[in-house]
């Protein structure tokens, strides 16, 4: 008996959709909870008891089973997933923060766009280059602070007097 119950619950499509939405469930939680940190450890407890709560729709005979099949590794694979997503978006914010004087390499410390300065003096300067050399100029300004620039990922951006640069878009 026990043999055919746990072949029916290893191939019943509706058992095998239950374990697939609360492992789902679970990991979701655990990223809106920020619980990126623990990613390669079993749910943390606050979602194991979601996991349960989620079970309740399932009949009474096959909640246990269902929850005891929610498979840590895929919640850890799906927070892993988070914690890569939550570290490129700390990154791509770093890229659009505002930026100062000093010279940036466009797509790897300040992001390709549009930029606004915010500065108010006459001694402004910026340039664009391919590679940082000086000589190799594909647009440069000297004077009013306060304008814009449109920045292209790979080149580099140096820029002095300017006041703060914003992202635009």
């Amino acid at each position: 008996m026990a043999a055919a119950t746990e072949l029916r619950n290893l191939y019943d499509p509706q058992i095998q959709a239950g374990v697939a939405v609360l492992q789902q469930l679970a990991s979701d939680a655990a990223c809106a909870a920020g619980d990126v940190a623990g990613a390669t450890r079993a749910p943390p407890p606050a979602v194991e008891a979601l996991i349960a709560s989620a079970a309740e729709a399932l009949p009474e005979s096959e909640r246990a089973n269902a929850v005891a099949r929610v498979d840590a590794a895929v919640v850890a694979a799906r927070l892993e997933e988070c914690r890569i997503a939550a570290e490129q978006r700390q990154a791509a914010a770093a890229l659009t923060a505002p930026h100062g004087d000093g010279l940036w390499t466009v797509g790897l410390e300040i992001a390709a766009g549009q930029w606004r300065s915010n500065g108010t003096g006459d001694s402004c300067y910026w340039q664009r280059s391919p590679d940082g050399n000086p000589d190799d100029i594909i647009d440069n300004h000297f004077g009013l602070a306060g304008g814009t620039v449109t920045l292209q990922d790979g080149e580099e951006f140096e820029t002095s007097r300017c006041g703060t640069w914003e992202f635009v878009s």
